[in-house]
């Protein structure tokens, strides 16, 4: 059994992400979970990502060291 994580979401963003569901139920004609949505959702960032999700990195930044 999977564990479950309960996470708060404002009003907008749950509306957003019904939208996003009933178009993912129309498309696959079968019923789609909060959780289908958002995995399909999060897919599709990893696939092409937007500029504001990158993160940017400072010229020398190597991991484990912090600049100063």
């Amino acid at each position: 059994m999977a564990s479950s994580t309960k996470i708060e979401i404002s009003e907008d963003t749950r509306a957003g992400l019904n939208r996003y569901a009933s178009a993912m139920k129309q498309r696959l004609g079968k019923r789609v979970t909060f959780d289908e949505a958002i995995k399909e959702l999060l897919e599709e960032v990893s696939r092409k990502p937007s500029p504001s999700l990158t993160v940017e990195r400072h010229r020398g930044w190597r991991k484990g060291k912090q600049s100063r």
